[in-house]
C-alpha cells in the first residue's frame, strides 16, 4: 500500500482554482489560529502564493483562498485518477489485463496469478505450493516496487509484504493462505451492535445505514446472504437521515438474521470444483427442464471464469435438433460439448401458471434441490448456466427486488448457504439450450434392446406356469382317461393336496 497515497498525487495547475478551500484572514494567518499554530511571515506567505497572485493585492481583501496542490480525498474523480495510476504502475512492472480481478467478476486464468486493484491497496494472489515459494527467485510485487521508486510513490512499510500466508487487507485476513475470514474485532464489534439494536431499536437512518454497510461489505464473501436484506433498504433512505427514530421489526430482524449468519462469510480457497455442468430451462407451455454433463473440474472453473464477465455466452458444438444459432452481443466460451452429452434429470410440468422469470429462477431452485440430495456435490465451486439474462444476473447478485424473482432467488441463496456452494451463473441462449425440449415436455428419444422385449423360451414358459399355483392338476385327476402313473416327475410336480 502507498503511504497517505492522495497526499501524492499532484494535481495539475490548470485544475488548482477548481480545487479552493474557505477564504482565510491574512490576519489570523499572520498571527496564528487560536494560538495552536505559530503565526506566519509575509515572506512565508508569499512563497506559498500561486503564480500571478502577489501578497499586496491579498492585502487589499484581507483574505486568500487556499487551493489543494494535490487530489483531495472525497473528490469524485480523486479516486479515478488514483485508481488509474496504480492500473499503469502495475502495467509497467509487467502485470497484464487479464491477470487483473475487474469491477464485473470475472476472474483471471493461468498460474501467473491474479491482482487487485484498490485506490492505493494492491493485493496479489499466487497458486502455489510452499515448496514453489522458496523456489521463486523474483518476488511477484518486486517489479511493483521498483516503478514506484521511478515515479517517487512512497510505500507504506507497515503494509508492504509479498508471498505471505497470513495477511490483512481490506479488513480481511488472510490465512494459511487458503481461507479468507473477517477481523476477530471486527466480528465483535457487529456482534455488539446487533445485540444493542435487539434491546433499543432506536437509532437513525444514516446510523442503520453505516451498519448495513459494514455488514454488506462482509457479505461480498458470501453474496446469498443479501437475500436477507429488504426492507432495511427502504429504511435507510427516509428524511431526515440524522434524526434517531424507531427502527422497523423488520429491519431489525434482517440485520440480526444477517450477522447470526456470520459463518458464511468463511471462505475456503481450496474448495473444490464440481464435475459436472448443470443447465435448466423453464416454459409457461409445459414446466421446468434440468440437464447436466459431466466435464472435468477444469473446464467448469474456466466456466465459471468466463460467466463472470458482462455480456457473455456459451454455445455449444451443434445445437438440439439443428437448430440455427441466433447472433448474440458479448464474448462467446464454445463448451466442447454437444447436446447429446447432457442427460435430462428431470422434465417436470408446472403447477400453476406464472410469470416467465418467476419460472426460471424456480427450475434453479428445483435443481439445487436435486443437486443436493447428493452429500458429495455439498461444498464446491462450480458454474450454473440458464437461459434468462434477468435470472442469471439476479442469481449472480445474490438478491433481487423485483416481486417475480424475490422470493425464488431467496429460496436459491438458502440452498446455496446449507449446501456450502459457490457458483456462478452463465447464459445459454435457448437454442443452445439442450434443457429447452424437457421445459416444453419432449422427453429424450430413449433407446430400446430387441433383447429386452423378446419373448421368453416355451418350455421354460409352461414349466414355470405348471410350478405356480395358477394351473392345477386336479382337473386332469378326475378324468379316469388321463394316467399318470407312467409320467416322470423331471416334466411335473405332483402336489398330495390336489391329486
Amino acid at each position: 500500500a502507498a503511504e497517505v497515497f492522495f497526499d501524492q498525487l499532484a494535481l495539475p495547475s490548470a485544475l488548482r482554482r477548481y480545487m479552493g478551500r474557505p477564504a482565510v484572514q491574512l490576519a489570523e494567518l499572520m498571527c496564528g489560529h487560536s494560538g495552536h499554530q505559530p503565526p506566519l511571515m509575509p515572506e512565508e506567505i508569499s512563497r506559498y502564493l500561486e503564480p500571478g497572485c502577489s501578497l499586496g493585492a491579498a492585502a487589499l481583501t484581507g483574505c486568500v483562498t487556499p487551493v489543494s496542490l494535490v487530489w483531495p480525498m472525497g473528490f469524485g474523480w480523486s479516486s479515478f485518477v488514483a485508481q488509474s495510476f496504480m492500473l499503469n504502475c502495475a502495467r509497467e512492472a509487467g502485470f497484464g489485463s487479464e491477470q487483473m480481478v475487474r469491477e464485473e467478476g470475472a476472474l483471471p486464468t493461468g498460474d501467473s496469478g491474479a491482482l487487485a486493484i484498490a485506490t492505493d491497496d494492491v493485493q496479489h494472489f499466487l497458486r502455489a505450493s510452499r515448496q514453489e515459494i522458496e523456489e521463486l527467485k523474483t518476488l511477484p510485487l518486486a517489479g511493483l516496487d521498483e516503478v514506484w521508486a521511478d515515479r517517487g510513490v512512497r510505500p507504506q512499510t507497515a503494509k508492504s509484504f509479498d508471498v505471505q500466508l497470513q495477511a490483512t487487507c481490506l479488513g480481511i485476513e488472510m490465512r494459511d493462505g487458503m481461507r479468507l475470514s473477517p477481523r476477530a474485532g471486527r466480528l465483535r464489534d457487529m456482534l455488539q451492535a446487533a445485540a444493542a439494536l435487539l434491546r433499543r431499536p432506536v437509532a437513525s437512518p444514516r446510523q442503520i445505514s453505516t451498519f448495513g454497510g459494514m455488514v454488506q461489505w462482509h457479505n461480498l464473501l458470501a453474496r446469498p446472504l443479501f437475500s436477507c436484506l429488504g426492507d432495511y433498504y427502504a429504511f435507510v433512505r427516509l428524511e431526515p437521515a440524522d434524526v434517531p427514530c424507531a427502527v422497523w421489526p423488520s429491519v431489525v430482524s434482517e440485520l440480526c438474521l444477517n450477522v447470526s449468519l456470520l459463518h458464511c462469510w468463511m471462505v475456503d480457497l481450496s474448495r473444490p470444483w464440481w464435475s459436472f455442468l448443470p443447465v435448466t430451462d423453464a416454459s409457461a407451455a409445459y414446466g421446468f427442464g434440468y440437464c447436466r454433463a459431466a466435464v472435468p473440474p477444469d473446464l467448469s472453473r474456466a466456466a465459471a471464469a468466463h460467466a463472470g464477465q458482462l455480456g457473455h455466452h456459451f454455445r455449444l458444438d451443434g445445437t438440439p435438433g439443428g437448430k440455427p444459432e441466433k447472433p448474440r452481443g458479448g464474448a462467446c466460451f464454445r463448451l466442447p460439448l454437444r447436446p447429446r452429452s447432457f442427460r435430462c434429470v428431470f422434465s417436470a410440468r408446472a403447477r400453476r401458471a406464472a410469470h416467465s422469470g418467476a419460472l426460471e429462477a424456480h427450475g434453479v431452485v428445483l435443481a439445487l434441490r436435486r443437486i443436493l440430495r447428493t452429500s458429495r456435490h455439498h461444498a464446491h465451486r462450480g458454474a450454473f448456466l440458464v437461459d434468462a439474462q434477468v435470472v442469471r444476473a439476479a442469481m449472480q447478485k445474490g438478491r433481487s427486488s423485483a416481486p417475480t424473482l424475490r422470493l425464488a432467488v431467496a429460496q436459491a441463496g438458502a440452498l446455496c448457504l446449507a449446501g456450502d456452494l459457490r457458483l456462478r451463473f452463465g447464459y445459454l441462449p435457448s437454442e443452445s439450450n439442450p434443457a429447452d425440449d424437457p421445459s416444453r415436455g419432449v422427453g429424450p428419444r430413449r433407446r430400446t434392446s430387441r433383447r429386452a422385449h423378446r419373448a421368453p423360451p416355451v418350455l421354460k414358459h409352461l414349466y414355470a406356469k405348471i410350478r405356480s399355483s395358477r394351473w392345477s392338476l386336479k382337473p386332469w385327476c378326475d378324468d379316469d382317461s388321463f394316467d399318470v402313473s407312467g409320467c416322470s416327475s423331471e416334466w411335473f410336480d405332483v402336489r398330495p393336496d390336489v391329486c
